[in-house]
């Protein structure tokens, strides 16, 4: 489990309440921000994670469409 996933819950306020219905002031309230990253981004970093995972392997590769490819040199 990461720190960083662990938070506290908050309180339902009356505001809070009266913009969502079925919120009813004083349940608990869970707050949490997400965020996405881009396909490039996904793919970069699976990538870059490939390449790791295989040179732990004692294997040099590039990655090409997606495909590890042996680097010869």
């Amino acid at each position: 489990m990461k720190q960083s996933l662990i938070v506290d819950l908050g309180t339902v306020d009356k505001e809070t309440a009266a913009r969502y219905p079925g919120a009813v002031e004083g349940m608990k309230l869970l707050k949490y921000d997400f965020v996405l990253v881009s396909e490039l981004e996904t793919a970069a970093l699976r990538d870059q994670k490939s390449i790791e995972a295989l040179g732990r392997l004692g294997l040099k590769v590039k990655i090409e469409d997606g495909l590890p490819i042996p680097e010869l040199d």
